[in-house]
């Protein structure tokens, strides 16, 4: 399972370095459209807490439930983890959007931003239950009433970005 994990960092890592997913040198405004789907795969929930009478089984798993989850062990980081192959429990998306000059006019589409959503439960921008990133998902506040449902809700900043209240380099 490590392996098949490892594998898919790396492909959704390869995806993000090639030309165009890169953000354009002289960029001036970042106008995000909208969750671009990537397929799907394995990620965890974590907690921060460790300790000795640590039992994730103790989580709220309400809302990601339709899921077998596996747990951590007492004394490690606290983590959810899907249980059963295939283990793709989670849905990939990257944010997809345009980069602009100051002219307003087009230099490239791309992609920024990246998250893991447990399947059916939504998108990063309906509140799907999941987090930034491919490992790990989201971090959880409790060592044993943590509430994946509540605590791991994402919604991405879909506000236009300016790279600099001062950058207006023409492009390119």
């Amino acid at each position: 399972m490590w392996f098949k994990r490892i594998l898919f960092g790396f492909y959704f890592g390869l995806l993000f370095v090639g030309s165009a997913w890169a953000q354009p040198s002289n960029w001036a405004v970042w106008v995000p459209a909208g969750a671009q789907s990537n397929g799907s795969g394995s990620a965890d929930f974590y907690s921060y807490y460790v300790n000795n009478h640590f039992f994730c089984s103790l989580w709220d798993k309400s809302g990601i439930d339709h899921f077998h989850w596996t747990c951590c062990c007492a004394g490690n980081p606290g983590f959810l983890d899907p249980a059963d192959p295939p283990y793709a429990y989670f849905d990939s998306y990257s944010i997809a959007g345009n980069y602009y000059d100051c002219d307003g006019q087009l230099l490239q589409s791309g992609a920024v931003g990246f998250y893991m959503i447990v399947s059916g439960t939504g998108n990063p921008l309906s509140g799907g239950i999941g987090g930034p990133g491919t490992y790990p998902a989201c971090i959880l506040s409790s060592m044993d009433s943590a509430s994946p449902a509540s605590e791991c809700r994402v919604y991405a900043d879909m506000t236009p970005v300016k790279r600099s209240p001062n950058y207006c380099t023409s492009w390119p």
